[in-house]
């Protein structure tokens, strides 16, 4: 039995207890039976402080409710409140897993609403809940005649998508002989000419010919030939060409193009100098319309990048 021992001349200390303990890493010594720890103060203050707090909101708020001019609008708030949080809770559920009944759609011209809303797997009575509106937008997105879409929820049981279709800027000729249509961003269109109702048909746009690769349907075409063939463009709408949507470009060629304007004339432009050979028959048109009367092939393929040199004319 462990007993209190006062050593010889420690008088006036605390009595010290002495127990055998095997030191342990990360062990404390065990206590003796019996021993009672002294309570913490703070511990005791915290708790204490606590409880009163506690105690004088309960009673503000018991005061509050029993005031003689305020007890029945606080009583009436306090349910409102309450009312309207169960109200929240059980409509929010409701409205979040409410039925699709309506799809609207806007800034279609092509297009019709059952078609867009099947590319996007919506069909009616479908929980609103289920319907990501990113996910449907790529969905629709994946379509060749679609550049964009918007979808947003409306509840309840309303999904409005707005998209922005791809119009057909420029036809091109397949080494096949087929003609398929590109918009600006030279993405291969689905349709085939005509088939759309943009106001003008495909066989009002310009064509480029002489590709040696195939286009295939929502792809970006990258071919030289129709790299050459949208510069030319871009220099004759700059200089104020008429009639580009009626132009032919044969650019398979990969230093020389051959342009057939409506008018008749067929010029034969340098690949690497278009700039200044078209240039400068705009301003042979302007100078000497009498020379260039009727069809002519010209051939501007000697002109250097100053303009200068000679330009040869031939009849067709």
């Amino acid at each position: 039995m462990k007993d209190f021992k006062t050593p010889s001349g420690s008088k006036g200390r605390k009595p010290t207890l002495k127990v055998p303990f095997k030191a342990r890493r990360g062990k404390r010594p065990p206590l003796p039976k019996g021993f009672q720890p002294l309570p913490n103060p703070r511990a005791a203050e915290q708790s204490s402080r606590k409880a009163t707090n506690l105690r004088q909101l309960s009673g503000r708020a018991l005061s509050l409710l029993r005031h003689p001019r305020l007890r029945p609008g606080r009583v009436l708030l306090l349910g409102a409140l309450a009312w309207m949080i169960l109200g929240a809770a059980v409509g929010g559920n409701a409205l979040w897993d409410a039925p699709l009944r309506t799809v609207t759609l806007a800034g279609s011209n092509d297009l019709s609403v059952d078609a867009v809303a099947s590319l996007g797997g919506l069909h009616p009575g479908m929980p609103l809940s289920d319907i990501d509106p990113y996910a449907l937008a790529q969905k629709i997105t994946a379509s060749p005649n679609i550049r964009k879409a918007d979808v947003r929820r409306v509840f309840p049981g309303e999904v409005i998508i707005t998209i922005e279709e791809r119009r057909p800027a420029i036809r091109v000729s397949e080494r096949g002989g087929a003609v398929v249509l590109l918009d600006e961003d030279g993405v291969v269109l689905e349709s085939e000419p005509g088939n759309r109702s943009t106001g003008e048909s495909g066989e009002s746009l310009p064509l480029v010919s002489g590709l040696a690769r195939s286009a295939l349907p929502n792809t970006v075409l990258d071919d030289p030939a129709l790299t050459r063939g949208l510069q030319a463009l871009g220099h004759m709408k700059r200089l104020g060409f008429e009639g580009i949507e009626r132009t032919v470009i044969e650019a398979g060629h990969p230093f020389l193009l051959r342009i057939r304007l409506p008018d008749g004339h067929r010029l034969i432009v340098p690949g690497d100098r278009m700039a200044s050979a078209l240039t400068a028959y705009r301003r042979m048109v302007r100078e000497t319309p009498t020379l260039l009367a009727g069809p002519r092939l010209i051939d501007l393929a000697a002109l250097g990048a100053d303009g200068g040199g000679r330009v040869f004319l031939r009849n067709p």
